[in-house]
């Protein structure tokens, strides 16, 4: 029974760990899906209606020196309200919408945003950013779940932070398609396809859509009190389509990923809960035409992090040689953001992360982080920059809750 105990307490601590920095977000707080929080509940689901209502507030700010990226203020609150019914105790059709307010501005371009939007001078929304929500889940078992419509994105996928900008959990919107998770004792995989745009005939926008697979395979040993755990992702970005047909643009293939492995010691302490030790190999590469800056890349990342039980804290090193993260901070690429033209030949990086739960409840938490970025190469293929420090500090308010409503009694319309 003891034995048992620790498994279940290390792969809780082992979620906690990449769901909160493998897995790229920023929130040490771990939620399950909809269906999995509800079925904790004990009743039946069937025929049942739920208010669901999911807020995030934050403010970040970016102060990011030199031509590698862009620094910018981002504040703002998203607001995700629905109506979640099940139709089975396994399959529940949630229907909704997205708003998103920044501070300050009135016109939001009209599409889905995969980051801070471009400005647009027509097809705007004013005041608010609004979006449907619209989502098939169905819990095929207790290890296998799917769902079609509004995917979650909110952990990044399980993806690492070189690859997963971790500000998109607060800026890009929910993503559409379709999703399969599979979780088990001794790991986890996730297959997404996320369009990102539907084209029509005669349009001036291209068919655009990111397939991606990513998991996790994990060893115990020593009574459950270590882990060795073996991460791989891969990205498939692809542009342009059959209709494409007011373009002379050829179809483009795009691809990222990693394979890594990773200690995990087991402390059980409140204030040093566990301690991760990790290395990846990344890459990119152009599959179709070069329509990239360069044809192909690679990249090395070794990281540290300690988690306690409101903290966490992470340092590693990254080098990279031509490579072209599609969803990662600027930071983890070699091109320069500000300055299409330049590039950096070699890039060498000290990564550094601190998040902080300054209160956590099971609905509610307010998370304090710092990210730092300190480039240790100063030479482009133009100039030569003076080594600096970049850094993002930000806070984040969320809250997560389902509430039940009423109970249908038959097939006919009526409501307990």
């Amino acid at each position: 029974m003891k034995k048992y105990l620790k498994l279940l307490s290390f792969l809780s601590l082992m979620m906690f760990g990449f769901t909160s920095f493998a897995g790229n977000t920023d929130t040490i707080e771990v939620k399950s899906d909809s269906i999995m929080l509800k079925n904790d509940e004990k009743f039946a689901l069937k025929n049942k209606l739920f208010f669901d209502i999911e807020t995030k507030g934050f403010f970040v700010d970016n102060e990011f020196k030199r031509q590698v990226a862009y620094g910018y203020t981002l504040p703002g609150m998203r607001v995700v309200p629905r109506l979640t019914y099940f139709l089975q105790e396994n399959v529940s059709l949630s229907l909704g919408f997205s708003a998103l307010r920044y501070w300050g501005l009135e016109i939001y371009p009209r599409y889905l945003y995969s980051s801070v939007p471009e400005y647009s001078a027509k097809n705007n929304q004013h005041t608010i950013h609004f979006l449907p929500f619209m989502r098939f889940d169905w819990k095929i078992n207790d290890k296998l779940s799917f769902t079609l419509g509004n995917i979650d994105n909110s952990e990044g996928h399980g993806l690492d932070v070189a690859l997963w900008n971790s500000e998109l959990s607060l800026s890009q919107d929910y993503e559409e398609g379709m999703q399969l998770k599979y979780q088990s004792m001794i790991g986890e995989d996730e297959l997404w396809v996320n369009w990102q745009n539907f084209n029509l005939k005669n349009d001036i926008d291209r068919e655009s859509l990111l397939m991606g697979w990513s998991g996790n395979k994990n060893i115990y040993w020593n009574n459950y009190m270590d882990a060795l755990s073996f991460s791989y992702a891969f990205l498939w970005q692809h542009h342009g389509g059959e209709l494409d047909t007011l373009t002379t643009l050829p179809l483009d293939h795009w691809t990222n990923g990693n394979i890594g492995v990773n200690y995990i010691h087991l402390i059980g302490k409140k204030y040093f809960q566990f301690f991760f030790l990790s290395f990846d190999y990344f890459f990119s590469k152009a599959l179709k035409n070069d329509t990239w800056f360069f044809k192909d890349g690679h990249a090395w990342f070794a990281k540290a992090t300690l988690y306690g039980s409101n903290y966490s804290a992470r340092i590693g090193y990254y080098y990279s040689h031509q490579m072209i993260s599609l969803y990662g901070s600027p930071f983890f690429s070699n091109l320069a953001e500000r300055n299409p033209n330049a590039y950096y030949p070699d890039n060498h990086l000290l990564y550094g992360r601190f998040d902080y739960n300054l209160t956590k409840t099971k609905t509610f938490n307010i998370t304090a982080f710092t990210e730092l970025f300190y480039k240790l190469d100063t030479k482009t293929n133009i100039q030569t920059e003076d080594r600096n420090l970049s850094i993002s500090i930000g806070l984040k308010m969320e809250y997560d809750d389902s509430f039940f409503i009423k109970t249908k009694r038959s097939v006919i319309n009526t409501w307990r």
